[in-house]
C-alpha cells in the first residue's frame, strides 16, 4: 500500500515569482491518479486568513463541480 495525500495551494513559487495554481489542470492530474482521499487547502500570504481560505475554497469547489468531481 502506498501512502499519498494532496495539499492544494493557492499559489506556488515559480523561479522566485508567486503564480496562481491552475486548479483545472490540477484536478485533471488528481482524477488521473485515482486518488480517493481528502484535499486539504492552503492559502498563505498577506490578508485575513479566514477570508483567503474561504475565497480559495469557493474556487476549489467551483472547479470540482465543473470537472464533475463534486
Amino acid at each position: 500500500m502506498q501512502g499519498m495525500n494532496w495539499q492544494l495551494k493557492e499559489n506556488v513559487n515559480h523561479f522566485g515569482t508567486q503564480k496562481t495554481v491552475d486548479l483545472k489542470r490540477l484536478m485533471e492530474v488528481i482524477r488521473e491518479s485515482t486518488y480517493q482521499g481528502y484535499l486539504s487547502i492552503e492559502a498563505l500570504g498577506p490578508g485575513d486568513p479566514f477570508e483567503k481560505v474561504s475565497g480559495f475554497l469557493t474556487r476549489v469547489k467551483a472547479v470540482l463541480q465543473t470537472e464533475g468531481m463534486a
